[in-house]
C-alpha cells in the first residue's frame, strides 16, 4: 500500500512539474511595488520644482500624485 500511493504520489508531482511553469520575479528591496511608472514621473517632477524653487508647481504636482 505504501508503495502504491509513494507511486502515484510521485506521478502527481511528475504531472505539476510539467504542466505547472515556476516563474521567479526579482524585485529591488526599496522599491514600492504600489509605485506605477506615471506615478514615479510625477513625483521625479515634484521633485525638480521644488529644487528650483516653485511654490505653485510642486503644489499641482502633489496633487496629481493624490489623484493617481
Amino acid at each position: 500500500m505504501d508503495e502504491l500511493s509513494d507511486v502515484i504520489s510521485s506521478w502527481v508531482s511528475y504531472c505539476e512539474n510539467i504542466v505547472i511553469s515556476d516563474k521567479y520575479l526579482k524585485f529591488n528591496p526599496n522599491s514600492n511595488l504600489w509605485v506605477s511608472k506615471s506615478l514615479k514621473m510625477l513625483m521625479n517632477k515634484k521633485k525638480e520644482a521644488v529644487e528650483q524653487g516653485s511654490h505653485s508647481e510642486p503644489q499641482r504636482l502633489q496633487k496629481e500624485v493624490k489623484q493617481s
